[in-house]
């Protein structure tokens, strides 16, 4: 069979077009710098977005240990002015919340007297917790602990001392961030 009417297929070239076509791609060592400068470049912000979502963290956990705490004074506020007529107040809002002095976990009484507005006899929210605060009849921070409220018994020199607590809240340890 003859193909010489066909045409060769692999018709000769000059040298210089052959380094060519082997010199139009990459090579590996050019491959690699690239890779390695693309993975520095996404470890870097990879760490500035895991610094940034830890700070958001610390300032969720922050403001909503404030609101916590300032919700637990308006409620102990508002049931001490509270009175039935008798001139009596409201009773032990502390009590009525489960708290006690010490450390106790933001769950259970506290939670429903806080953020249900049925539970409560002021028919008031006193705390907004959105869906990943508050997860059952629990309270929870940022990284997923639930909020501990420390109260203490205030040192103050009026006679109704039983009556005046400081509380805190985070409890101090609790978070990552605002440890001491």
């Amino acid at each position: 069979m003859n193909l010489n009417h066909l045409g060769n297929p692999f018709p000769a070239r000059p040298y210089d077009e052959i380094a060519h076509a082997a010199r139009a791609g990459f090579t590996l060592i050019e491959l690699l710098v690239v890779i390695a400068i693309i993975g520095i470049l996404i470890a870097s912000f990879a760490f500035s977005t895991y610094a940034a979502r830890e700070n958001a963290r610390t300032v969720k956990a922050t403001a909503e240990g404030r609101a916590l705490g300032d919700a637990i004074r308006l409620y102990c506020l508002t049931m001490l002015d509270t009175s039935d007529g008798d001139g009596d107040d409201g009773g032990d809002p502390m009590g009525d919340l489960g708290l006690s002095e010490g450390i106790n976990e933001a769950k259970g009484t506290i939670v429903n007297k806080l953020t249900d507005p049925s539970a409560n006899d002021a028919k008031t929210v006193y705390f907004n917790a959105n869906h990943p605060t508050l997860r059952g009849n629990t309270l929870y921070d940022p990284w997923g602990n639930p909020y501990r409220i420390r109260v203490k018994q205030a040192v103050t020199d009026a006679q109704d001392a039983d009556d005046e607590y400081t509380i805190l809240v985070p409890a101090v340890g609790r978070h990552r961030i605002l440890n001491p």
